[in-house]
């Protein structure tokens, strides 16, 4: 009963997974790895010269944004409710917690998050397309796009889900 899909999944929506993946990963890994003053204990890297590089440019919160794209990919791609529990719960709890810190770090930092908030975004490539940040790829060189492009081959690999993109056609 677990397993049984609310409604069937095309294709084009699986191999769209397989590509969004690699991306929702690679948000995770670089939020993890990069100074921001959106993060823990790092309000500080607020007044850092320099500090908006990297994920940073495409979102103010990769690692959330990450564990959104992640849940998406997975609610479109196994419909279960199970699935839609566990990753909706997520995907609500990482859109909500972007909104809160951004709240937090406004209280916390008054005047000195302006800069910082104003020069990236919440939502994902809009800085880059207001023209307020450029995409540097090189940026992203590194352990963090190896990382996630061997997390993405891996689960590809041990996800049962994964070869329903095979075995659909």
């Amino acid at each position: 009963m677990w397993r049984e899909h609310l409604w069937s999944v095309p294709s084009f929506v699986r191999y769209a997974q397989l590509a969004l993946q690699p991306v929702g990963l690679l948000l995770v890994i670089t939020g993890f790895m990069t100074p921001n003053p959106g993060t823990v204990g790092q309000e500080d890297q607020v007044d850092r010269p320099g500090v908006v590089r990297g994920a940073l440019r495409v979102t103010r919160h990769p690692f959330l944004w990450g564990v959104a794209l992640i849940s998406i990919g997975h609610m479109a791609t196994v419909p279960s409710p199970r699935g839609l529990l566990l990753f909706g719960t997520l995907l609500v709890v990482a859109l909500a917690g972007t909104a809160s810190i951004d709240a937090k770090r406004r209280t916390l930092l008054g005047p000195r998050w302006t800069p910082f908030a104003t020069a990236t975004s919440n939502l994902p490539l809009a800085a880059i397309l207001s023209g307020r940040q450029s995409l540097q790829v090189s940026e992203f060189s590194g352990k963090a796009p190896a990382l996630a492009a061997a997390l993405s081959a891996l689960s590809w690999l041990v996800h049962p889900a994964s070869w329903s993109v095979v075995s659909a056609q």
